[in-house]
């Protein structure tokens, strides 16, 4: 019985090395670049490619979405559209510029975002002036695209410009 029990033992964690996926995800998986059909934005700061869009979900936080903004990045957006449905279960997002403190402080950070997803779903989020990965849970909702729209920010000192380095988005 204890040969049984140390041979069963052994077969799963043979099983799980040879094929992770068989465990059930929990957090889900991170979406990666090549889910992602296209991004667009309301803005963009120009004349930097440092600022696309395009930025926010290839791992870079030097990176950045800077939207060209001159108020206070009140509605602008930026949208992820994936090559399919996916079923989302948690959001992180790096609020502002993080390439440096300097940055990070001179320019706008957001306060409050609206998601919007495809089967037109809408979750109001509240983020912290915090240049740490911020997570949110989403209730399996399964869509093709997230847009969030900037509702609120915090002030910079310095730039008028609201600023997103990362977005993770996990899925099942």
């Amino acid at each position: 019985m204890k040969n049984l029990k140390c041979i069963t033992i052994i077969l799963f964690f043979v099983t799980v090395l040879i094929n992770p996926s068989c465990l059930p995800a929990q957090q889900g998986q991170a979406l990666k670049m090549g889910d992602v059909k296209n991004i667009t934005a309301s803005s963009f700061l120009a004349n930097d490619p440092l600022w696309h869009h395009t930025h926010i979900i290839d791992g870079k936080v030097e990176t950045i979405w800077v939207a060209d903004n001159q108020q206070d990045g009140k509605e602008e957006w930026v949208q992820i559209n994936f090559l399919k449905k996916f079923i989302v279960k948690k959001i992180g997002i790096i609020n502002g510029n993080t390439r440096n403190q300097k940055a990070y402080a001179k320019n706008h950070q957001i306060k409050e975002m609206l998601l919007l997803f495809s089967d037109g779903t809408q979750k109001e989020i509240s983020l912290k002036k915090n240049p740490d990965f911020q997570y949110i849970t989403i209730d399996n909702i399964a869509t093709d695209n997230i847009r969030f729209t900037v509702q609120s920010t915090f002030p910079g000192t310095k730039y008028p410009h609201t600023c997103i380095s990362e977005i993770e988005i996990y899925v099942l």
